[in-house]
């Protein structure tokens, strides 16, 4: 992503050679954002029960 500033409170997140990007690593997941994260990382929601 070079040349697009991020917020200080931003983050990415590599999963399996896959990213996403964390926007407030403060506030807590919405729902929808968490299934989108995940979607994004091709990761399934049952795999964090594991």
């Amino acid at each position: 992503m070079s040349g697009i500033p991020m917020k200080a409170r931003a983050g990415a997140l590599y999963v399996n050679g896959q990213k996403t990007i964390v926007r407030n690593l403060k506030d807590e997941l919405k729902t929808g954002t968490l299934h989108a994260m995940l979607k994004q990382l091709g990761v399934k929601e049952s795999d964090l029960h594991k």
